[in-house]
């Protein structure tokens, strides 16, 4: 007999994850702000460093933590739609393609994808693009680049290098925010997608 793995718990967590990658994110690139300004308009630099530094490995703590949420949702929810239809990638390999680099840059939007078209079909719903996740994808793909160089490459000037983190947390609240308003609505034809199969949570089920 088919085991379904109830979705909710971690659809709902990975919306409050994001909530907070968002909100942290935000402080950060205001941070960068009121240095950037400070700097510009020729006044002392106050110390940046003493905020920005701890503020940045929370964000990478936050978002890395977002990450490992959503795909346990992926997990369970290509898990679920895999018994009902041959998948493209293996359930191991869609959660695995946001870990391994280089292939984190390119198929987790692909497994997104694939996601929202099989939900579709299994609604009767002639299948079409999503473009919150097209929106994710391109800027998922962007701020994970930035974030590689924030970490490995010392900006050569000091304009320069807040501008960047204000670019890339930029980015990361934009890719945050679209992959949100997605989740909305995979939620939706997910719920009504297993309605229509009679698939049914016992209370207990991970």
């Amino acid at each position: 007999m088919k085991k379904f793995l109830d979705t909710s718990a971690e659809m709902q967590l990975t919306k409050w994850a994001n909530t907070v990658v968002i909100i942290v994110f935000l402080s950060y690139f205001l941070v960068n702000l009121a240095a950037f300004l400070s700097v510009r308009h020729g006044k002392q630099a106050w110390d940046y460093a003493s905020y920005a530094t701890p503020l940045f490995w929370l964000c990478l703590a936050t978002y890395a933590f977002s990450v490992m949420i959503l795909t346990r949702w992926v997990y369970y929810c290509y898990k679920n739609i895999s018994m009902i239809g041959k998948l493209q990638h293996g359930v191991k390999w869609a959660v695995a393609y946001f870990y391994i680099p280089a292939l984190n840059l390119v198929y987790p939007g692909r497994v997104l994808e694939e996601i929202w078209y099989r939900l579709q079909i299994m609604n009767g719903v002639k299948p079409k693009g999503n473009s919150y996740i097209n929106l994710w994808s391109y800027s998922y793909f962007i701020s994970l680049f930035l974030i590689l160089i924030m970490v490995i490459v010392n900006s050569p000037n000091y304009k320069v290098g807040l501008t960047r983190n204000m670019v890339c947390s930029g980015l990361i609240i934009l890719s945050t925010w679209s992959l949100n308003k997605a989740l909305k609505q995979l939620a939706f034809q997910e719920k009504k997608g297993y309605r229509n199969y009679n698939i049914n949570f016992p209370e207990g089920d991970d």
